[in-house]
């Protein structure tokens, strides 16, 4: 695979405070994880994705397991604290939250915009 992420179209789509001083360039697309696929980074250490729709389309969240802790990076898909949530879908945002919460083993999840949970 030799792709880059569409940064500019991303920004259009999806216009944040402050896009481009996160993301200035094109990123170079190694491999695209679909839910339910992991790849191993180095032994002991994988990475696996999960779907996590509601938030926005196509939203995926990452384990982290590297043999002693599993930390879950989801994004959007946990709405920062005293915040009003945003969503596309209200039913399946609220499934992807109890898909998160009955996920087993995970020791720390990082949401986009708070500190490990």
């Amino acid at each position: 695979m030799n792709s880059y992420e569409e940064y500019i179209r991303q920004f259009a789509e999806r216009p944040i405070p402050n896009f481009y001083k996160l993301v200035n360039a094109p990123v170079k697309i190694d491999k695209i994880l679909a839910g339910g696929e992991a790849i191993v980074l180095e032994e002991g250490m994988t990475l696996s994705a999960a779907e996590v729709p509601g938030h926005s389309r196509g939203a995926t969240a990452y384990c982290l397991d590297n043999g002693k802790e599993k930390v879950l990076f989801t994004g959007d898909s946990i709405p920062a604290k005293g915040d009003l949530p945003i969503f596309t879908d209200s039913v399946k945002s609220k499934e992807t939250l109890e898909k998160i919460r009955r996920m087993q083993g995970i020791d720390c999840y990082y949401p986009a915009w708070e500190r490990c949970m």
